[in-house]
């Protein structure tokens, strides 16, 4: 059995993201320096496990995840969220830098339950001009269970 941080690590070294693990505190200080604005991100906040127990209570058959990630890519401030005073919504935020993220946020859904990972809960919303770096994307919820 994997622990979740070597699972998403995995993951994000396959599909060549740019990975990063730690408090919300710790990620938050990451500057627009630090990040490729062309490069999809995905910032991974600490990991709760749980041990899930067999029928009997008399052994652990595997563990159970949860915590929150972000999926994330550059931004321009300035760029209306999706038709604000007329704009055509085909360069807004929502569709240049959330809509793809969405798609990512699917694909690794189905890649852990390939790999026998069971996704209680699997879950996303908008998040726009997030962090110090101003990045859009999804600030997503999991509840997975490795049995």
């Amino acid at each position: 059995m994997k622990d979740a941080v070597r699972i998403f690590e995995e993951y994000c070294e396959n599909e060549l993201y740019l990975f990063y693990y730690g408090s919300e505190a710790h990620l938050n200080l990451l500057k627009g320096d630090d990040l490729d604005p062309k490069q999809i991100h995905l910032l991974l906040f600490p990991v709760t496990r749980r041990p899930i127990v067999n029928s009997t209570k008399t052994a652990f058959n595997g563990t159970s995840f949860s915590g929150k990630f972000m999926l994330l890519k550059g931004s321009d401030y300035a760029k209306h969220y999706f038709n604000e005073n007329d704009t055509s919504t085909l360069d807004s935020k929502y569709t240049k830098n959330i809509e793809p993220m969405l798609k990512i946020h699917e694909a690794i859904g189905a890649s852990f339950l390939c790999q026998g990972l069971e996704l209680k809960e699997w879950k996303c919303q908008d998040a726009v001009n997030v962090l110090d770096a101003n990045k859009d994307g999804i600030w997503c919820t999991f509840t997975m269970d490795d049995v």
